[in-house]
């Protein structure tokens, strides 16, 4: 009798345990929660770096990934997975036509950034080929193809020229003069290649940083134009197939930022991910960042979300939580998801959620250029594709 109820024990642990095992899912205790992130101007806001995105996935340990696919003949300790990038100026208004952009362009001060530190309160005075090589540094892996980081040194400069412009127009007096913010101690925005080479050795290190130099040296001074102005060059790390309207995720609209195709982000390791919350710790997180106060869930937690409207590319707009209506990114953002695309199944007393993609979905999707990329597309391709309807110029003093 001992021996078959001990069976039975392990055999009711089994039937529990593989289904969540399958999944990747474990689950988040009630005392962990995370509130919204603070509201940062534009020019404030740091884009985020390629580590930093990779030290979030892999040391939260109940954030559980399910790969889809793992990269071949990457150095060693490279960094593996690029950047979030949930920053954006301030967009431009849509437009039904486009100026024809000339194939050279002048812009004045385009040649330098003075950028304002956010852990020191110093300013840095960074020449534009330093730049975009410490910012693709710090935003995509550097095992990723030429013709990926060719797109990406494009669409940092392109970035960093229109918050610089941005700015100039109406001054953030946070910045004290700066052109734009970055936070480079903590891999947002750019890094230098002393702090690279500390984080990935001497000679990994250096090798990278070649190779990422060799790609930015050819696309120096290209810059992204519509209506002859330095576009909102957005960028995400993976989106779930096609990427998102920039008029779901932030305020204002414009042209080039408009839902594309990207189907080799299916493709990318962790393109899939699971989180196990209890009722407790949802209410815990959503009450901490402020969405819905603890006494204001009732009924059964199987009945708490209803009503998921969603964008044309899949990501979570709006639902109905205990009869408030809540934004999709506000969701995201109170329980620590990797995007806004997302399903909710409430099983065996707990939620599960299912997320695809990685980033706010806007613009340029980071795998999907290195698929691209590595497909034979050129960096010209990539980044017509992903921004609809602009034109690609060099400065005139490059």
């Amino acid at each position: 009798m001992k021996v078959n109820l001990m069976l039975c024990l392990c055999l009711a642990l089994l039937i529990f345990c593989i289904p969540l095992a399958a999944l990747g899912v474990t689950t988040r205790f009630t005392e962990e929660s995370r509130t919204s992130e603070p509201n940062i101007s534009p020019s404030q806001q740091a884009p985020q770096s390629a580590s930093q995105s990779e030290q979030e996935v892999f040391s939260n340990q109940n954030s559980v990934v399910i790969p889809k696919a793992s990269s071949e003949n990457k150095l060693e300790d490279a960094p593996s997975e690029p950047s979030e990038a949930d920053s954006l100026p301030t967009l431009i208004p849509s437009s039904s036509s486009m100026a024809a952009a000339p194939a050279s362009i002048s812009l004045p001060n385009s040649e330098s950034f003075i950028i304002y530190d956010l852990s020191t309160g110093e300013q840095h005075h960074l020449l534009a080929r330093e730049y975009t090589i410490c910012a693709v540094s710090a935003e995509m892996p550097p095992t990723f193809s030429p013709e990926a980081l060719k797109a990406q040194a494009v669409a940092c400069y392109t970035y960093a020229l229109r918050a610089k412009y941005d700015n100039a127009k109406q001054p953030d007096p946070s910045l004290h003069g700066a052109d734009f913010a970055a936070d480079p101690s903590n891999w947002k925005g750019y890094v230098t290649r002393e702090q690279y080479l500390e984080r990935y050795g001497e000679e990994n290190g250096s090798a990278y940083w070649d190779t990422i130099e060799q790609a930015v040296n050819p696309v120096l001074g290209y810059v992204m134009l519509y209506q002859e102005n330095p576009i909102v060059a957005a960028y995400h790390s993976i989106c779930a197939g096609k990427t998102e309207d920039a008029s779901n995720v932030w305020q204002g609209s414009a042209p080039y930022l408009v839902p594309v195709d990207s189907i080799g982000d299916q493709y990318a390791p962790n393109y899939e991910t699971a989180e196990l919350f209890s009722p407790d710790g949802l209410k815990e997180a959503l009450s901490m960042a402020g969405l819905l106060s603890e006494s204001e869930f009732s009924g059964e937690p199987a009945g708490w979300f209803s009503d998921f409207e969603r964008s044309s590319s899949g990501y979570v707009t709006a639902l109905t939580l205990c009869g408030e209506q809540l934004e999709g990114m506000d969701i995201r953002n109170a329980l620590g998801l990797r995007s806004s695309n997302f399903t909710v199944e409430y099983i065996n007393g707990s939620f599960l959620f299912r997320v695809c993609g990685y980033g706010h979905g806007v613009g340029m999707s980071q795998y999907g250029a290195e698929y691209l990329g590595e497909n034979g597309e050129s960096w010209q391709d990539i980044l017509n594709h992903y921004y609809t309807g602009i034109k690609i110029a060099k400065m005139e003093n490059f």
